[in-house]
């Protein structure tokens, strides 16, 4: 989880919120730029970078497009996205943004802190969604393997996404502890962190969903082109308790390696559709080196 709760910044007479000033942000923008030239995006890792005023937006916008003038993605949070600072940013060349999400769960909202609800996402998805022929298809964050996720909290994120304007793509990924954050002291406290160095430190950023049939429609969800009438059936009450008691972990197992092989297909035909040897030899070498803590990251 980041860490984006005023609470843990509480005390010892330091501001809360702090940030950079514009022509500080400028000057590593311009120095990187013009020592590796071949830079071609900028992305901003920063979830809340949308938190920041709209007038310290409006300048940032207008000295990046003179000075900068690369495509620009960023991160962004469901409360602190709006249409003003969203439209700003666009005209200084944002093309994509990224937004977490986490779960639709209000129980695990209150234990990660997260004040936000399901309108608020909803809101946040719309205005991206409206501005589609500007933005590149966003990705929406979310944990899945949090310890006080049950079958129940994961249905709650699910549905969400099933209400989200299509399309999108999702990063799935696994709870990673910060030490010392009140999330870390619960989990430590519950008994439920045994070996930090294994947990913590080396825990790859993706573990693969449990064999459940809310993980399966979860998964499901990486795929945009599913008709909407044919996943509420499969999302509706009656299946979920059929499936959830028979538990056919063979056909989420065969599933999944079904629909792999059509996303690597597809994506192997585009390549060549469109002469990019590259991105395919790029593959290849990516999946010879395998990282495991990036690998299997988006769906």
């Amino acid at each position: 989880m980041c860490r984006r709760s005023r609470r843990f910044f509480r005390g010892g007479g330091v501001p809360y919120f702090r940030h950079r000033s514009v022509a500080h942000v400028m000057a590593e923008l311009r120095a990187i730029t013009t020592r590796y030239p071949f830079i071609e995006a900028v992305q901003l890792f920063d979830d809340t970078f949308f938190s920041r005023r709209l007038d310290w937006l409006t300048e940032f916008a207008a000295v990046y497009k003179k000075d900068i003038g690369l495509p620009l993605y960023c991160q962004a949070s469901p409360t602190t996205l709006d249409a003003a600072k969203l439209d700003v940013l666009i005209e200084a060349g944002l093309c994509y943004v990224e937004m977490g999400i986490q779960t639709g769960s209000p129980k695990l909202r209150e234990i990660f802190g997260r004040p936000e609800d399901d309108a608020t996402v909803l809101a946040g998805a719309r205005l991206l969604h409206a501005r589609q022929g500007k933005l590149l298809t966003p990705d929406y964050h979310v944990i899945i393997d949090a310890p006080w996720e049950d079958e129940a909290d994961l249905l709650d994120t699910v549905r969400l996404l099933m209400r989200l304007p299509k399309p999108f793509g999702l990063a799935i990924a696994s709870l990673v502890y910060f030490p010392e954050t009140e999330l870390y002291r619960r989990a430590k406290a519950e008994g439920r962190i045994v070996d930090e160095e294994t947990e913590i430190y080396r825990r790859p950023f993706y573990i693969a969903p449990r064999r459940s049939y809310p993980a399966f429609l979860l998964y499901l969800l990486t795929f945009q082109h599913i008709p909407p009438r044919l996943y509420a059936a499969l999302a509706s009450p009656a299946l979920v308790r059929l499936f959830s008691r028979a538990n056919p972990v063979w056909l989420y197992k065969a599933a999944y390696v079904l629909g792999e092989g059509l996303r690597l297909a597809a994506k192997g035909a585009s390549a060549l559709w469109h002469g990019d040897l590259g991105r395919i030899t790029g593959f290849v070498r990516r999946t010879l080196r395998h990282d495991p803590t990036v690998a299997g990251r988006k769906g």
